[in-house]
């Protein structure tokens, strides 16, 4: 899937403090968006599971735009004041390497810092940390089940 950027831009040469990205919160379509590009990842956040988590807190979506157009996304969903998750933390791979990631997670982290202590997948553990994000429970999902890790 194309980030769907028509303006001609290389992304190579883009940088995160350009004024042409922005982080906005997600609209329902949106997060459709971002679970495609979890999907073509080979991701599996669950069928059903992300108009549930828009359901419990719709602030907690954020998207990374260039000039507009969808290049990456975080969410950080809190569940009341004692637990939230973060997930969807990716950025399109033409966009890689250049700190977009991280400049996601650093403009909604004010914004979503409300609960989300409580858990993240770990496949973004580590980046999440570069933001502040310390974990304080740790689990891995093995065939349905989640287990110590």
């Amino acid at each position: 899937m194309s980030s769907g950027i028509s303006s001609g831009i290389d992304p190579s040469r883009a940088t995160p403090d350009d004024p042409r990205f922005a982080v906005r919160r997600m609209t329902l379509g949106d997060v459709e968006t971002s679970l495609a590009w979890a999907a073509e990842e080979g991701w599996n956040p669950g069928l059903d599971d992300a108009c549930v988590f828009f359901a419990a807190d719709d602030q907690g979506f954020f998207m990374g735009t260039w000039n507009g157009a969808p290049i990456g996304c975080i969410s950080a969903v809190a569940y009341g004041d004692a637990f939230g998750f973060i997930g969807l933390y990716t950025v399109r791979p033409e966009w890689r390497g250049k700190g977009f990631a991280c400049t996601c997670g650093t403009k909604a982290w004010p914004i979503s810092v409300r609960a989300t202590s409580g858990s993240t997948v770990c496949s973004g553990r580590a980046q999440l940390s570069e933001i502040g994000f310390r974990a304080r429970v740790s689990q891995r999902a093995l065939r349905g089940r989640r287990v110590p890790g």
